[in-house]
């Protein structure tokens, strides 16, 4: 029989969802670190089709996380990433022009 945290003998965790490697990330936490946690759910949420609601729904059935989780959630929600100045090497960046070429007359 394999021991349920080591999956077929090679250590790591079981992968289930993307949101249960969130619900993981913030359970784990202590061994890892909450910046990775946090991380991970702000990766999470860049997702296409991925709702805090369903997170949360999920979220409940681990107690421990749940809190920590929602926290993150709120405190994201009320201060969220406003686009800081661009840095140098941007300026006067101009896009490549798609399309034809300009006829030389």
């Amino acid at each position: 029989m394999l021991d349920p945290h080591v999956p077929n003998g090679h250590g790591g965790l079981y992968y289930y969802s993307p949101e249960r490697s969130v619900i993981d990330a913030f359970r784990l936490a202590h061994h890892e670190g909450r910046d990775v946690a946090v991380a991970a759910l702000k990766r999470w949420l860049r997702g296409r089709g991925n709702y805090p609601a369903r997170l949360l729904g999920l979220a409940e059935a681990f107690p421990k996380a749940y809190p920590a989780i929602r926290s993150t959630l709120v405190a994201l929600a009320r201060h969220p990433r406003r686009p800081g100045p661009r840095p140098e090497s941007h300026q006067g960046y101009q896009p490549e022009r798609r399309g034809f070429p300009e006829r030389h007359r």
